[in-house]
Parts: C-alpha cells; structure tokens; sequence
C-alpha cells in the first residue's frame, strides 16, 4: 500500500515539496479568496482558484490513471451498438 502513496510532488516552479507540506498548503489555499495572489506556485504569482483547479485536475488524471481507465474512441460501430441498446 505503501507504493500507492507519492512521497512528495513537484510543484509548477520545479520545488519539490513533502506530502505533509502539499497537504498543509493545499488546506491553507482552501480558505484563500479565490482571487487572492499567491506566490510558489509558478515562477509568478497565481490566484488561488486557479491552483485550486490545478491540483484538482492533478488529482482526477492520478485517479484515472490509476483505475486504468482508457477512453475509447467513437467509432460509427460503437455508435450505432449504444444507440441499439438504450432504444
């Protein structure tokens, strides 16, 4: 279970930074204004919704890795097979 688990990330800016640390300010930018400038993050200065949204996307494409979720494309096969089944 243990290998589940990052031991740290990398931030934007190229710092490496601890699980413990990313945790703690992932909690801090929650109870940020969203327009609120933060530094850090990037090489500039970034609102907190959008370092928000970043982790968020950072944590579903993890996610979606993980499960091994593939998408598929839409083929006119695939199409006509799911337009047959839920008529």
């Amino acid at each position: 279970m243990s290998d589940l688990m990052p031991k740290g990330f990398i931030l934007p800016n190229g710092k490496a930074i601890s699980t413990k640390a990313f945790v703690h300010s992932w909690k801090t930018l929650k109870t940020l204004p969203p327009n609120e400038m933060v530094n850090g993050w990037n090489w500039f200065a970034t609102n907190a919704r959008w370092i928000l949204k970043a982790i968020s996307d950072g944590v579903h494409d993890r996610v979606n890795r993980r499960g091994g979720l593939v998408v598929r494309e839409l083929t006119e096969t695939r199409l006509f097979k799911l337009k047959a089944r839920h008529k």
